[in-house]
């Protein structure tokens, strides 16, 4: 049966050979005797650990000297195992977490399973606990140790003999990465040249790797000349963070590496004077500032390479006078206006969501399946997972727990949290000086901020907020169509990193939105968001099941959600507000999302009875939307109560013959032809068309409608030949009114086509269904319930023809098409039975044996 259709990721010890405990070095005959296998993160102690071994003879392959760039580093690894008797896996925690260093050391494991020739040796160099087979091999442990206890700890482990050749080995000593010797750097000592950062090594640092990737590239351009690298963004989104990490990683390569706190002018003098004080550099006290920072660098440019971090600094202007002349420096700070001072600038974003449930498992030690619902709720800010993994830590709460709190009394919870190491402020208090400063400052930018804080926090588009010229005139935004005024606003939280711009569009960040809202006043709370549900309605398409203007509402549809979630919050009911409900349901339905769609119509209708009574034409239209939606997902008896009522209001609101009468009285037709009271619709059908004829003319789309629906009532009764002419004229109506390659005029080449069936022409019908499934898969996308019944008409016409093979996978996949839309909406879809059977005939008819059928059957229906 056809289906019509009328809507839209241990060495012994050996005697030394000069000095103490070392080892004697290797025979020449031999070939390398080690490859040192690392993860990147601990390149410093892989390069100590090479020094000092062919220090005193040996020779080693690591990837930091001898992979050339370029080459095929699969091909490298290979033959560093082949060339080398032995193996050192440094062992950390990141490590062992490698994708990439478990076949490092499992091809030694798998020549020596025993390690009886000790084929495969661990050096420890960070806390951690060896995992899987690692956990049979006793480590050397350079953990806590200083220098000199982890160099004899480590050679007295020590014996073989390697051969030297051609690489990259530097050939002056690499400087020690932490102390003052002239060899690779014993990480994690604190003797070096001059070394100051003001917190440690933070152990629970992950990711950013394409950050500090990009900072390293933009620092060593083989260039002598100063190089700023700006960070920049979000308050708590971990820009310091980055800066210790990268300032650890990478402090073999200087001799100086010096940290100044850049937010206030005095403190960054203070610091930069105290790196004068450790290059030897006498200053009067009362020395200018200017003077100071020319003294400091002339002095520094004799001590080279150097790294100067000026952390958290304000803007290009308040520091470009303390930049260094020469080495490096590293900006951190929440402005993205660097291009005077910089030769690159890094954006900062949130982490990736995969990062963030690492990093917030390994805070809280454990593994826990609901830390990717925190990570979301938190929007993968750092800070606020630092704080959660603190609390939920020191209290041993389920993260879950933790969750149902925050989204209870989140306030109370980030009051009551201190900053951690290497931050300068809580969530609480990271963005209130900023936000305390443009209520002064800048009134027009804090209003923008206030009104933000209540759409959805990504991509909100410049002509929604210029939409208050739209709307109501009491909208506190009228200002923003002045785009003078709009770029002022949005520069200056630009500067203090609360908004970015992409293009036409502002994003922020959902705890940026909590905390503003957490400052404003009650009264500020309702006026904000009464403006943010007028800019929403004044911006949301009229026709929003109409597929032209669907680019337009998918724009606006996010931040419809939240208004309306705001509103709900707060109490708030306004006719503005059940508009915007009524054309996101109207939205969310035409694109068969009816489990989002029910509950707005629900509430638009609730809101409408309030605000305007129970017997008004809002109401009516209200009543249809949702009755129409109980239609579409097979709750037939739900729907025509409804419906009726809806008739009842608008013709005593309306009169008997008014447009909003003949949509009601088409409405309750269908239904009624629906459950085949063919007799009952007819009437209804037809004053419906008179109606619209006399209304809006014999050429209008509202036309179209009736004359299809009507005419699928005729051929239900047999009537063909009475309604082939009303399907024709709705056809060319429809192409004249929407163009070719709309959804309403895939509904009549579809209805046609299904009439030209019925009389035998299927050489006719068969280019108009396959048009009318074209039209729809392209509108739809390929699982929505109108291709399905496309695909299942279009099946029973090469059925017809008896093109079995062509038709099966057609009508399978409408089959499966509606069974997932069962699954979606728990209700099952109109045609579901009727495909079911007409699907059952199919193959029964291909012949294929029960068990085959019923195979069939059952894989549509999983």
């Amino acid at each position: 049966m056809s289906i019509p259709a009328t809507s839209a990721k241990r060495f012994s010890k050996t005697p030394s050979k000069g000095k103490g405990n070392e080892v004697s070095p290797p025979n020449a005959a031999c070939r390398s005797d080690f490859f040192i296998s690392y993860n990147k993160a601990d390149r410093a102690w892989a390069e100590w650990i090479a020094w000092v071994l062919e220090n005193v003879g040996y020779r080693c392959v690591i990837q930091a000297w001898d992979f050339v760039a370029g080459s095929n580093f699969v091909l490298e690894m290979h033959k560093a195992d082949q060339a080398c008797e032995r193996t050192i896996a440094v062992l950390s925690p990141e490590y062992l977490e490698s994708a990439f260093a478990q076949p490092e050391w499992a091809a030694k494991f798998a020549e020596d399973p025993k390690n009886e020739n000790h084929k495969l040796l661990i050096a420890r160099v960070a806390e951690c606990v060896p995992t899987g087979l690692l956990k049979a091999i006793v480590y050397i442990d350079l953990v806590g140790k200083n220098q000199e206890q982890a160099r004899k700890i480590l050679l007295s482990e020590i014996k073989t003999a390697i051969a030297k050749a051609g690489r990259r080995k530097p050939t002056k000593a690499p400087p020690f990465p932490a102390g003052k010797s002239e060899k690779p750097a014993f990480p994690g000592s604190d003797d070096a040249d001059l070394f100051r950062v003001p917190h440690g090594r933070n152990p629970n640092f992950t990711g950013r790797d394409n950050e500090l990737a990009a900072i390293h590239k933009a620092l060593t351009p083989g260039t002598t000349v100063a190089i700023t690298q700006a960070i920049h963004g979000l308050g708590g989104v971990g820009k310091t963070q980055l800066a210790l990490e990268y300032c650890y990683r990478h402090r073999s390569e200087y001799r100086v590496m010096w940290w100044l706190a850049a937010e206030e002018t005095s403190t960054l003098v203070r610091d930069l004077a105290e790196l004068g004080e450790a290059l030897n550099l006498s200053l009067p006290p009362e020395t200018p500032p200017n003077e100071i920072a020319e003294a400091v660098h002339a002095v520094l440019a004799n001590v080279q390479p150097s790294l100067v971090v000026f952390d958290n600094a304000p803007n290009a202007d308040a520091i470009a006078p303390f930049l260094p002349r020469s080495g490096h420096a590293l900006i951190t700070s929440r402005s993205p206006n660097w291009s005077v001072v910089t030769a690159d600038d890094i954006a900062v974003p949130v982490m990736p969501k995969a990062k963030a449930v690492e990093f917030l498992q390994k805070r809280i030690k454990r593994k826990d399946a609901d830390a990717g619902k925190l990570a979301e709720e938190l929007g993968c800010l750092p800070l606020a997972l630092e704080h959660a993994g603190a609390y939920i830590e020191a209290s041993k709460c389920s993260v879950a727990d933790y969750l149902d709190m925050f989204r209870r009394n989140h306030k109370e919870l980030l009051k009551r949290a201190t900053p951690p190491q290497g931050y300068t402020a809580t969530i609480a208090t990271t963005w209130a000086v900023s936000l305390k400063r443009l209520r002064k400052e800048c009134p027009s930018a804090i209003l923008l901020m206030n009104i933000l804080a209540f759409f959805d926090p990504d991509a909100v588009p410049l002509s929604l907020i210029t939409a208050s010229k739209m709307a109501a005139r009491k909208n506190p935004l009228g200002w923003a169509a002045d785009s003078l005024k709009l770029n002022d606003a949005i520069t200056t939280l630009r500067e203090h990193a609360l908004v970015v711009r992409e293009r036409d569009r502002l994003s922020t960040h959902r705890l940026v939105q909590l905390v503003v809202r957490d400052e404003m006043l009650d009264r500020e709370w309702l006026r904000c968001c009464r403006a943010a549900i007028s800019l929403v309605n004044a911006s949301f398409p009229f026709d929003s099941d109409d597929i032209r203007t669907w680019p337009r509402c998918e724009e606006v549809a996010p931040h419809a959600r939240a208004v309306t979630n705001h509103a709900d919050l707060l109490g708030v009911t306004s006719g503005e507000l059940g508009r915007i409900l009524n054309q996101l349901s109207l939205y969310f339905e035409a694109k068969a999302l009816y489990g989002n769609a029910e509950p707005l119509m629900r509430r638009a209708l609730a809101i409408a009875e309030t605000s305007y009574g129970p017997d008004h034409p809002n109401v009516a239209t209200c009543l249809n939307n949702l009755a129409q939606l109980l239609q579409a997902t097979n709750r037939l008896k739900n729907a025509e109560p409804l419906m009726r009522r809806a008739l009842a209001i608008d013709e005593k609101a309306c009169g008997r013959d008014h447009p909003s009468v003949a949509r009601d009285l088409n409405n309750l037709a269908s239904l009624l032809r629906d459950t085949n009271r063919l007799k009952e619709a007819e009437p209804l059908m037809r004053r419906a068309l008179a109606i619209a004829e006399k209304s809006y003319g014999p050429d209008h789309p509202e036309v179209a409608t009736r004359l299809n629906n009507l005419a699928l009532l005729l051929q239900s009764t047999n009537r063909l030949k009475d309604a082939e002419p009303l399907m024709c004229r709705a056809l060319a109506i429809a192409e004249k009114s929407y163009g070719p390659d709309h959804p309403n005029v895939g509904i009549d080449l579809n209805n046609l086509a299904s009439l030209l069936q019925a009389t035998n022409r299927l050489k006719d019908a068969e280019p108009l269904m396959r048009r009318a499934l074209a039209i729809d898969e392209k509108s739809y996308g390929a699982d929505h319930p109108q291709v399905a019944t496309r695909l299942n008409n279009l099946a029973l016409l090469l059925y017809a023809t008896k093109r079995l093979k062509d038709a099966e996978p057609l009508m399978r996949r409408a089959l499966e098409i509606f069974h997932r839309f069962d699954k979606v909406t728990g209700h099952e879809h109109p045609h579901m039975q009727t495909t079911i059977k007409n699907y059952g005939a199919l193959i029964e008819e291909m012949s294929l044996n029960p068990k085959e059928i019923e195979r069939r059957l059952k894989l549509c229906l999983q």
